[in-house]
């Protein structure tokens, strides 16, 4: 039985390797985004001995893998994928053992087959995210079972670690086993006092291995949490008012800069939340949306464990139907699926109805969809029960197999039972929206085009994403900027307002339409566009920044410089987009300290932005303008001495120093200023 196993886990070994190679191009692969590039970027931290400094935010074990495998061959993801197919491999010898056990060759051969070549599974290797690591340790928990019960609920715990929502099939699976394989008791003694000690045993070693994360957390103010704090917020994506079932995220959550909505739950709480406030924040929301319809809440509830069971492969950060374009290997049409699976654990549930393991493996299944229903459906928080679905599937096969065909009553009803399974998951009754799978995978590469300067690569990644989806305000966002500076306003307008009109919480695009308006000389219009990108995001330093700037154009002088003093308080001076204000400032001051007015005229408002710009061609225009409108403006006489100065005209410098004196200002100031030297 062990050469069998072991000759499954080399073949799904080389299924994988042969997969990891040949979709080598895969540009997910290399540019890794969202919950890939948080698990990497945390890897990296540990290892350059940088301890969280606060409870988990998402479960743990999985980034401390990668800083494993990093430790030791180098920040390298793809020496993860290449361990990922290792364990994968060893999934497959797994499974084959404990099907092998219950069931003899046939099991073993039909448990391993259905999971080396299992598609799902052959993609995840190559991607760095955890349901692969999570997999195999399930697997080993069911080898150790049932000689060797706590180590198998420390196996288990520790998958929790790596994908929480695993724990609930994985408990069912472990109990049910432990079930299925007790041994004859003696008379008088009831069945469920025969397992209280191994169950009980398991449930320590589950707590055992969970209990590092709980103490972490509670040791670094995240209060009473059990394994990370993200669980507030996906209850709420889940529950919330514009949940769908899948992962769509609301408006000002998912993106890079607040992946665990903490900046968002703070914007709505009006004050700064930890992350364990921020969870109890987002679960207050989600109970409240749920009491608020509670018969909508129970038929998303339903909906949710369907499309648990659909054949569908919900994508998240990932996406299967997407990304097969990169794979020869994904697009194989012989590799068995989930619905390939289900109709075959359902033909085995018929098959062998009495079989007890094989129907402990139906209810861990049963019991991961609903612990997954409580939140929201994806692929990687299914891809662990395909583990039981494929064991319970060998079961039946072996069953069948050594069925008669003389008793064709019982092949009838199990074809029956996969023809309806069939029928059931495969059609798409919940009328699922599979293109938007593919906009969002086009906005994707949309950003990583733009973040590798390509723009009119990203452009056109843009305007599929929104050919596949129209209402993905993401890409008519992006696209809107990137036509704006390209200098295309009459195309970036439209897109930026379709943008708005999807997310209103859309800082980004309220700043770009005020930048066009701003542009087309609508200094009004730009301001009150930037207002509501403030008003939209109280932490877009950038939209205060702009606003401030237009309000000083305008000729408010007061507002602007009370904005600007708040943006710098906000972030200091370590951003350069701050240097507009920090000018300024610097001016208004200078002429309050010699007492010159500080109401100023359009002309001279952009002479000092432009100088604050650094752009000093176009500051010396505009301060030209002003002293023609206002031959008395000793502000603008000052700069243009200073200008003048700073290119080393002295014809120049000296009729304008006169003029300055002719309009009232003092002489050593003018020198003073006028020793100035253009920065570099």
């Amino acid at each position: 039985m062990r050469v069998i196993a072991l000759g499954l886990g080399l073949l799904a070994f080389l299924v994988r390797a042969f997969y990891l190679l040949e979709s080598a191009d895969n540009p997910f692969r290399r540019h890794l985004i969202l919950d890939a590039a948080f698990y990497d970027g945390w890897a990296r931290g540990i290892v350059a001995g940088h301890a969280p400094g606060g409870p988990f935010l998402q479960a743990p074990l999985y980034p401390y893998f990668l800083a494993g495998v990093y430790a030791i061959f180098g920040a390298h993801p793809e020496a993860a994928l290449w361990l990922q197919t290792l364990l994968g491999a060893a999934t497959v010898t797994l499974a084959a053992l404990v099907a092998g056990r219950l069931w003899g060759r046939g099991g073993a051969l039909a448990a391993g087959l259905l999971l080396a070549f299992y598609r799902p599974a052959i993609f995840y290797t190559g991607v760095l995210l955890v349901p692969v690591l999570a997999t195999f340790l399930l697997a080993l928990a069911l080898v150790l079972l049932p000689r060797r019960p706590l180590l198998a609920g420390l196996g288990t715990g520790v998958a929790g670690l790596a994908h929480p929502l695993a724990l609930a099939g994985g408990l069912v699976a472990l109990i049910g086993m432990l079930w299925a394989q007790r041994t004859p008791r003696a008379p008088g003694v009831s069945p469920w006092r025969a397992l209280r000690r191994p169950v009980l045993t398991a449930l320590v070693g589950v707590i055992v291995a969970i209990a590092p994360a709980t103490i972490h957390n509670l040791a670094r103010g995240g209060g009473l949490t059990p394994i990370a704090t993200n669980s507030g917020l996906n209850l709420f994506i889940g529950n919330g008012p514009s949940a769908s079932g899948y992962f769509t995220p609301p408006p000002g959550l998912g993106s890079d800069e607040d992946l665990h909505g903490i900046l968002e739950a703070s914007r709505l709480a009006r004050r700064e939340l930890s992350p364990t406030q921020a969870s109890r924040f987002w679960s207050d929301r989600a109970a409240a949306a749920i009491s608020a319809r509670p018969g909508h809440a129970a038929l998303l509830f339903l909906r949710k464990i369907y499309l648990f069971l659909f054949a569908y492969e919900a994508p998240q950060v990932e996406s299967l139907d997407f990304e097969k374009r990169y794979s020869i290997a994904l697009r194989l049409p012989f590799l068995p699926g989930w619905a390939l699976l289900a109709a075959l654990a359902a033909a085995a549930a018929v098959a062998a109805r009495r079989d007890r393991f094989l129907l402990a493996m139906l209810v861990a299944v049963g019991a991961t969809a609903l612990a997954t229903a409580l939140f929201f459906v994806t692929a990687r928080f299914r891809l662990p029960a395909h583990l039981y679905l494929a064991l319970a599937a060998s079961g039946g096969l072996v069953a069948l197999a050594h069925t008669p065909l003389a008793e064709r009553g019982r092949w009838v009803k199990a074809l029956g039972a996969a023809l309806v399974t069939i029928l059931l998951l495969v059609p798409n009754w919940a009328r699922v929206a599979t293109p938007r799978t593919f906009g969002n995978a086009h906005l994707q590469l949309g950003l990583i085009a733009e973040r590798e300067g390509q723009a009119d690569d990203a452009q056109r990644e843009y305007a599929e994403a929104l050919r596949f989806d129209p209402q993905l305000s993401h890409a008519a966002i992006n696209l809107g900027i990137l036509s704006a500076r390209g200098g295309d306003l009459d195309r970036a307008q439209p897109l930026l307002e379709q943008g708005v009109a999807l997310d209103p919480r859309s800082a980004r695009a309220f700043l770009a339409l005020g930048q066009i308006r701003e542009v087309r000389g609508d200094f009004a219009g730009a301001c009150s566009l930037y207002a509501r990108a403030w008003e939209a995001d109280s932490t877009f330093a950038k939209g205060l920044e702009a606003l401030a700037v237009a309000i000083y154009l305008n000729g408010d002088v007061a507002r602007a410089e009370s904005l600007a003093r708040d943006l710098l308080r906000r972030v200091g001076m370590r951003d350069r987009f701050v240097l507009r204000c920090v000018g300024l400032l610097s001016q208004i001051n200078e002429r309050r300290r010699y007492g010159w007015p500080l109401a100023t005229t359009r002309a001279r408002a952009e002479g000092d932005v432009a100088f604050a710009e650094r752009d000093f061609a176009r500051a010396e225009d505009a301060y030209l303008r002003a002293v023609v409108q206002e031959p008395g403006d000793l502000a603008a006489w000052l700069q243009l001495v200073n200008l003048a100065a700073a290119r080393n005209d002295a014809l120049e410098y000296a009729d304008r120093m006169s003029r300055f004196v002719q309009a009232g200002g003092t002489p050593d100031v003018a020198r003073r200023f006028g020793t100035q030297r253009r920065p570099e």
